[in-house]
């Protein structure tokens, strides 16, 4: 056998084993894989905590605080209650009631989308509440998105059946959007006859039925001219947060 051939032989012999090596060596690595990911599989999932998990909450001082703004916000004085809405909030970051008076503030300012972003997140934080769907109602009726308006009080409504205030809201956005259907005549006879509306209420209630049922109008002292509950609702403040 020739030199050339022996070389050419050893050549052929050499590669051969390196591509053995090669794949067996790729094979090995699937194999570690999938065994690493068999035990992945298995493993219990870490969960992370949140945001709000990391930060402390003092929730009793949270609603001090807040108690202490819906006082100054009832006299006018916005700017000491916005001061101790901020304390509220650094002790709780998500004690609900206090965003409801940030909204509450903003309202009164005249600064819509604030207060809009505000009570949206008070019901975010406590959706089973129906003031802050009312208030965000009532923050949308006046910036003129009557659907949006309508869509909250909606669900202020379903929380809460019996809140004449909110039956009062609704019907009155439904019928500034041109509403005339079941459903506003069914509010507007239910304000009327609630034992628990105040006498404007249901005043301006009887006044829109006699209205939509064409009957001769009652004295205009009666009329219920000037919307009652146009400002959104503090009582919410007084609900305890949920821990």
């Amino acid at each position: 056998m020739s030199m050339k051939v022996v070389i050419k032989m050893t050549i052929i012999s050499t590669e051969w084993r390196i591509h053995h090596w090669v794949v067996i060596a790729l094979v090995g690595m699937m194999i570690t894989t999938a065994i690493a990911g068999l035990c992945g599989c298995q493993s219990t999932p870490t969960m992370q905590p949140s945001d709000s998990d990391l930060v402390p909450r003092n929730t009793q001082l949270a609603r001090q605080l807040n108690d202490r703004a819906v006082e100054t916000i009832t006299c006018g004085r916005f700017a000491e209650a916005e001061q101790l809405v901020e304390k509220a909030l650094q002790a709780d970051p998500v004690f609900a009631p206090a965003y409801n008076s940030q909204g509450l503030i903003h309202y009164h300012r005249g600064q819509l989308y604030e207060a809009a972003w505000s009570f949206q997140r008070a019901s975010e934080i406590l959706p089973f509440v129906g003031e802050p769907h009312n208030n965000l109602g009532l923050t949308l009726e006046r910036a003129g998105q009557l659907d949006g308006a309508i869509e909250e009080l909606q669900i202020a409504c379903r929380i809460d059946p019996d809140n004449v205030a909110f039956a009062g809201n609704l019907a009155r956005a439904k019928i500034k959007r041109g509403d005339d259907d079941d459903q506003v005549e069914a509010l507007l006879t239910s304000i009327s006859s609630s034992p628990r509306a105040s006498p404007r209420w249901a005043l301006w209630a009887r006044a829109k039925l006699d209205k939509m049922n064409a009957v001769y109008p009652s004295p205009p002292w009666k009329m219920g001219s000037v919307v009652p509950s146009t400002f959104p609702s503090s009582e919410y403040v007084r609900i305890p947060a949920k821990r």
